[in-house]
């Protein structure tokens, strides 16, 4: 063959001007596939970070982890607004974030009080706090369909597979799939039909199971394939003509116990914030909320987009306005179609689980939004007849003609899809 070499000389001609930056994200990887420990042989995480430099210093910008589909993640320290960063305004001198992502819950680390480190460094550490038990479960006698509203739930394994025990998560199936999802710490546990209705009506497996072991060894989390079969002596009932009269009649007996047990009058309220502008929102909401009322009153709050800083405030405000309150956290299945921008990630979990976010128990919930102020007793909503319709929407309002370019559904596609009807 011929032999020759080729002397090539290459140049870089980039354009001296850029009207706008390329980028609008940027990734960084935080991986390890060994264990690394101090010199105190405790285990350490100190390593798992990931530091962002050269960052644009003028443009809003947000932090977001992007793990594996059954882990559930959440801020553990985070002095700064992590959904609105602008790195001019939080230092003179900033120019770089640094994230900690760790998969471990260690308290030690600087009693979470960590503040902007050298005022060069806006800091966030994150935690691993539970992993995901998924699936489907499949009614085996109606050929493979999910069985509509049939209700689940995951309770620790104990020596005595029919010993009475209070579920730790319960939920309700997905019409799509079958689909469940619920959270736990590696472990065994008991996943079990919800004693009621569901008990009485359905068994797991064609042998009649009480339960299905449940091990979660791996960060993997685990993903179950359930199938249930209706009881041979009740094959000609459902979940939705199932009737407390009905299963006292065949002597039904749950071999369980339910969750906690509210108050009647108890008004639960749902409500969603993101940012630190929207938290405040948030408390105003919450301070008006116990003005107008008598009740007890529940908050309830997606962990998901909380910040630590708020978190850290909450004990303290439900002290002084005497309230309870409970975070609740869902992850986005991996089936559904993802959402790029957060806020639609947002307006997703308003709506579409708001029938698997809450315990089982939890019979009526108001969702009201962090921005909102709340002029009268909130008990009126919680005795209000609904004749049956699973929600209650606020209509919409007309009156004002300077609102219209708001109202997208004057227009397009909604006008289109809804014609004639209100809703």
């Amino acid at each position: 063959g011929i032999s020759s070499k080729i002397s090539l000389h290459l140049v870089f001609n980039p354009g001296s001007e850029l009207s706008e930056l390329p980028l609008s994200s940027y990734y960084r990887f935080v991986v390890d596939t060994s264990l690394h420990f101090d010199e105190h042989s405790a285990l350490s995480t100190d390593h798992l970070a990931a530091t962002f430099t050269g960052l644009p210093n003028d443009i809003l910008l947000t932090l977001g982890l992007q793990t594996s589909e059954y882990w559930v993640v959440q801020a553990k320290i985070a002095e700064h607004d992590m959904d609105n960063i602008l790195l001019k305004t939080e230092s003179s001198s900033s120019s770089s974030t640094d994230a900690s992502s760790s998969s471990s819950s260690d308290d030690d680390s600087e009693g979470g009080e960590l503040k902007v480190m050298d005022d060069k460094f806006i800091f966030a550490q994150y935690e691993l706090q539970s992993l995901l038990v998924t699936g489907s479960c499949l009614d085996m006698t109606a050929n493979g369909q999910p069985p509509r509203g049939l209700e689940i739930q995951l309770s620790p394994a104990t020596s005595t597979l029919n010993a009475k025990k209070e579920a730790t998560e319960d939920t309700i199936l997905m019409a799509n799939y079958g689909y469940f999802q619920l959270q736990a710490q590696p472990g065994l546990w008991h996943l079990s039909l919800k004693p009621g209705p569901s008990e009485f009506l359905y068994q797991i497996g064609s042998s009649g199971l009480q339960s299905r072991l449940i091990s979660l060894s791996k960060f993997g989390g685990t993903r179950e394939i359930i199938g249930v079969f209706k009881r041979p002596s009740r094959t000609a009932f459902s979940l939705s003509t199932v009737t407390p009269s009905l299963m006292e009649k065949e002597n039904y007996k749950s071999t369980g116990v339910s969750g906690e047990k509210y108050p009647d009058d108890t008004i639960h309220v749902f409500s969603v914030a993101s940012g630190h502008l929207y938290e405040r929102f948030l408390k105003i909401m919450i301070a008006t909320v116990m003005k107008t009322t008598t009740h007890p009153v529940k908050f309830w709050f997606i962990e998901n987009f909380l910040s630590p800083k708020f978190k850290e405030v909450l004990p303290s405000l439900s002290a002084h306005y005497n309230f309870q309150f409970e975070y609740v956290s869902y992850q986005w299945p991996s089936w559904l179609f993802a959402q790029t921008e957060k806020q639609r990630t947002i307006w997703g979990y308003k709506i579409l689980f708001l029938d698997v976010l809450f315990p089982l128990n939890v019979k009526r919930v108001i969702f009201i939004d962090a921005d909102l102020i709340v002029r009268s007793d909130l008990h009126e909503l919680v005795s209000l007849d609904l004749q049956g319709a699973p929600y209650a929407y606020t209509p919409f309002c007309d009156s004002r003609e300077e609102m219209n370019g708001f109202r997208f559904w004057k227009q397009g596609f909604w006008k289109n899809h809804l014609g004639p009807r209100s809703y």
